[in-house]
Formats: C-alpha cells, structure tokens, sequence
C-alpha cells in the first residue's frame, strides 16, 4: 500500500525573510547598484510626471496618510439577567 504525503503545515521557505536574510540581500545589492543612479532614475521618473514614482517618493518621505474606517455596530440586548448567564460564588465565611 501507498504512503499518503502529508499535505498540511508550513511550507520550507514561505513567508518573510529573517532579519539577518534581509541584510545579506540588501549588502548584495548595494555592491551592484549605485544609489546616485537610482535617486536620478527617480527624478527622471518624477519630473516626467510619473504618478507611481511620485506616489513612491511621497510615501517615504512623508508616509501614507491614515486610513479611517467606517464601522457602525448595532447590538441590541433585551432583558437579559446576567445572573442567569454567569454563576457567581459566594465567598466562603472563612477566607473573608
């Protein structure tokens, strides 16, 4: 008979890189890209009127602006005693 695979839990490798893996790549990359060229490459993007170079650049100089949600919960609750929901215990004599 055939051995079922196990097809549940976590995959090797999946989710986000560890701190130090991030590091490594970003040393990696420093090596290879000038951040000069890149900072130029964006203002030629910006001054071209790049709305997504422009939103890049925005975003991390000043951040993304709050975002607020709208959320109206109505509860409604009709003669309830909460007696009858919870059990309470009285304090024996002794440990007073």
């Amino acid at each position: 008979m055939e051995e079922k695979k196990s097809r549940g839990g976590a995959r090797p490798g999946a989710g986000r890189p560890k701190r130090d893996e991030e590091l490594e790549i970003i040393n990696l990359l420093d090596k290879h890209i000038d951040r000069d060229v890149v900072v130029l490459k964006l203002l030629e993007k910006i001054k071209q009127g790049d709305g997504k170079m422009i939103t890049l650049y925005l975003n991390y100089v000043y951040g993304k602006p709050t975002q607020t949600i709208n959320q109206t919960t109505t509860l409604s609750v009709n003669d309830v005693d909460i007696s009858e929901l919870i059990s309470f215990k009285k304090p024996d004599s002794e440990n007073e």
